[in-house]
């Protein structure tokens, strides 16, 4: 496991100095790589021939527990570029993704077909399940007695800063 954690920060890292690959029609602020995916095409359910499973490392070295949908969809875009994949409603057109740490627990995949082709790209749909991997809470500041600090400061007052 550990060749492929230094496999996927090596490839990170010589992808995020080749900035051309990372574009969006609408979004510049999605044109990053937050992880790599080592996907294995032969390793997917057993229950179904259009599926594959993989192994996303993201924050220097973390692995996810689901192929998350950021992954569906690069790689629904990426089977309709190469053609594996077709455009369209049909119910032929789902693929499954797996992570490969939830494959022996049938259900914890998503799908993704590709609904529309346009000169900006692949519009895809993606379905599944995640289960929770934790929780937050944040306390608005006049709900903590005391508190002056959470209700704004001027730094200006501090170092003449305006």
């Amino acid at each position: 496991m550990e060749d492929f954690a230094e496999a996927s920060r090596k490839l990170e890292s010589l992808l995020k100095t080749r900035k051309e690959l990372y574009q969006h029609s609408q979004e510049k602020d999605l044109e990053f790589s937050y992880g790599v995916m080592i996907v294995d095409k032969t390793f997917g359910s057993k229950s179904n021939d259009r599926s594959e499973a993989g192994l996303l490392f993201f924050a220097e070295g973390q692995i996810d527990r689901s192929p998350t949908g950021s992954c569906v969809s690069a790689r629904v875009a990426l089977g309709v570029h190469q053609g594996w994949l077709k455009v369209g409603l049909s119910e032929d057109n789902w693929w499954t993704f797996e992570s490969i740490v939830s494959v022996p627990h049938e259900g914890n995949g998503f799908r993704g077909r590709a609904i529309k082709q346009d000169k900006e790209g692949v519009i895809v749909e993606v379905d599944g399940h995640a289960h929770y991997t934790g929780t937050a809470s944040f306390i608005p500041p006049d709900l903590e007695h005391g508190d002056t600090i959470g209700k704004g400061f001027k730094l200006e007052l501090a170092y003449g800063v305006q």
